[in-house]
Order: structure tokens, then C-alpha cells, then sequence
């Protein structure tokens, strides 16, 4: 009796699982002009398989609910991570409209089933324009700009961006926009921007003369003085916040951070025939775990049940449709 007790609970033990089964995804080019999406678990210098390949360069690379988004420079795709046919099943949401017009970055909100598309119009200026999130859909337009779009974002009900040495920020209903930063002074280049809204906090990605690549940390407020949080060896192209870490591109590598800035790792070095323009992070929900004491008594219950105790004990209905 006592055998099959512990038994029973080990197995219930066995099934549970706490920890999450995550993605870290990489866009790329290639020499001959193509491009793709490399996808890779979060234990550092793991395996990469392929999740999708373009016979043009894929430029922008978000992550949402379990769902890949990308752009292919006039094209937004996309894919569930649960894809079996490793992005052969991907939709097709969007084609600029427009000859000429390029994409800059991408983010997707999924609370108002809406993605947000940095277009580069030349002659005409900059956009971010505002799509459902359905396939063939007609856009508005969100933000008139004065520079390229990147580091473009959504968090809670308002999008971010970088557009030249501004940050930006404008709720997705369409108003408030206002300028979080200013970068007036030297040559500052901002490569890439994630927010923190726990912290309310943003990590902008950022070069400027006499000092390595950087990521600094800033607190939402407008103009505020910021710190730092890494250096870089190369250009910073790339940079998000999944939970409780940053992760960003330096080079050929994947580098990662806990954002209470300890734990630095090398997620990934990249192979050398890949560029890499892009990363996201998907991680999937935790789940609470019971208290051990919860599990043992559900071990002893269903041990009951299986035994024909049910006088005194709640059986679960599959447990009592076996006997």
C-alpha cells in the first residue's frame, strides 16, 4: 500500500512542470541575398534550427502569444511557434501598397489585435502606419515622421520609438504623441530600443564617438539622465526585454542579462554565414506549482479512487469512470 502511495505520487510529481518551454529567434541575410529565421531554445550555445527562410533579406523580427512576425522588406509574415512545417505555414498580412516604400521595424499589440509597420517613403518622408491584425487589411496612418523608425515597440496601451536622435511615444488609440528624449548633443546614433514597464524603464541600444557600443537605461520620464548597462565589442543592431532579462545582438553573438544587471551569458554564437538583423524572445506562460503538501494529498486521493474508497473521497471524474 505504502509502495503504491509513493508511487503514484512521484508520477504526479513526474507530470508537472514548472518551467517554460521558450524560443529565442534570429532574422537574418545572406551573401546571395536571401534571408530567414533561425530558431534557438534558451539554454546558451544550443542547436539553431531553421524556422523560416526568404529569398529576400527578413529585416524585422517580433514575438507575440506564441506567434512569430517578420518582415521581408515590403512584406509582413506570419507563424505560429507551433508550426510543424517550420514557417511553410506562415500568412502573408500585408504588402506595402506603394512602390519604392521600404519597412523599418514592426511591433505587434495583441490586446487591440493591431500591428504597428515603420515605413521609409522616399520623398515623402517616414510613417508608422497602423494595421488589424488580418490578412489583405487597409492601414491608417499613426505617426507622420521626420526621420527613419526603429526600435519600434508596444507596451500596455502605448507604442515607443526611435526616429533619428528623438524617442518617441503616442498611445495606440492614436493620441498623445510626445517626445520621451532628446539626443542634441555629439553624434549619437540609436540603433534599437526595448521598455521595461515593470521598471517603467526603457534600454536604448546606442553608438556615439570615443566609446563602445552601448546599452543605457533610462527611466520613462521625459529627458531623464540614464545609466549604464553594457558595453558592446561591435554595433548593437538588435535589442529586447522577455521577463526578467534583456537580451541583445553584438556582432556575430546573442548575449543576455538578468536587468537588475547581473548574470551576463553568451546565449549564442552565430554561424558566419549569417547576418544577423533581428532577435525576439517567446517565452511561454510559468504555472503555478502547488505546494508539495497539495501534491501528496492528491496523490492519496486518486490512490483511494483507484482503490474504491469514494465514500470519503472526491474522485476526479476520469478516475471514476475506470471502474
Amino acid at each position: 500500500m505504502l509502495r503504491k502511495l509513493l508511487t503514484t505520487t512521484a508520477l504526479i510529481l513526474s507530470l508537472h512542470t514548472s518551467g517554460r518551454a521558450s524560443s529565442l529567434l534570429v532574422s537574418y541575410t545572406t551573401a546571395s541575398g536571401g534571408g530567414g529565421i533561425e530558431r534557438y531554445s534558451l539554454t546558451p550555445q544550443s542547436a539553431g534550427t531553421t524556422f523560416d527562410t526568404e529569398t529576400t533579406p527578413v529585416t524585422s523580427l517580433t514575438a507575440v502569444n506564441n506567434t512569430a512576425y517578420w518582415a521581408t522588406g515590403t512584406r509582413i509574415f506570419s507563424d505560429s511557434l507551433t508550426d510543424p512545417a517550420a514557417g511553410a505555414g506562415k500568412t502573408l498580412l500585408s504588402t506595402i501598397p506603394f512602390a519604392g516604400f521600404s519597412i523599418s521595424d514592426l511591433a505587434v499589440d495583441p490586446i487591440t489585435n493591431t500591428y504597428l509597420v515603420g515605413w521609409i517613403a522616399p520623398g515623402l518622408g517616414w510613417f508608422v502606419v497602423q494595421y488589424p491584425l488580418a490578412p489583405n487589411s487597409d492601414f491608417t496612418i499613426f505617426s507622420n515622421d521626420t526621420a527613419p523608425i526603429q526600435g519600434l515597440t508596444v507596451v500596455g496601451n502605448t507604442a515607443y520609438w526611435t526616429e533619428g536622435s528623438g524617442i518617441f511615444s503616442e498611445h495606440l488609440d492614436g493620441t498623445g504623441k510626445s517626445q520621451i528624449q532628446s539626443f542634441n548633443f555629439g553624434a549619437v546614433t540609436l540603433n534599437d530600443l526595448a521598455v521595461d514597464p515593470a521598471s517603467q524603464t526603457y534600454f536604448l541600444a546606442a553608438a556615439t564617438s570615443g566609446l563602445p557600443p552601448l546599452i543605457a537605461r533610462y527611466p520613462l520620464t521625459l529627458n531623464s539622465s540614464g545609466t549604464l548597462f553594457a558595453f558592446a565589442n561591435s554595433n548593437i543592431n538588435a535589442l529586447t526585454i522577455a521577463g526578467d532579462q534583456a537580451y541583445w545582438i553584438d556582432g556575430m553573438s546573442i548575449w543576455s542579462e538578468n536587468l537588475n544587471g547581473t548574470g551576463l551569458t553568451l546565449q549564442e554564437t552565430l554561424p558566419s554565414q549569417l547576418t544577423p538583423t533581428d532577435l525576439a524572445v517567446s517565452l511561454d506562460p510559468m504555472v503555478a506549482a502547488p505546494e508539495p503538501a497539495t501534491w501528496t494529498l492528491l496523490g492519496i486521493a486518486l490512490l483511494l479512487c483507484g482503490t474504491g474508497h469514494r465514500r470519503s473521497v472526491a474522485c476526479p471524474l476520469s478516475i471514476k469512470n475506470q471502474n
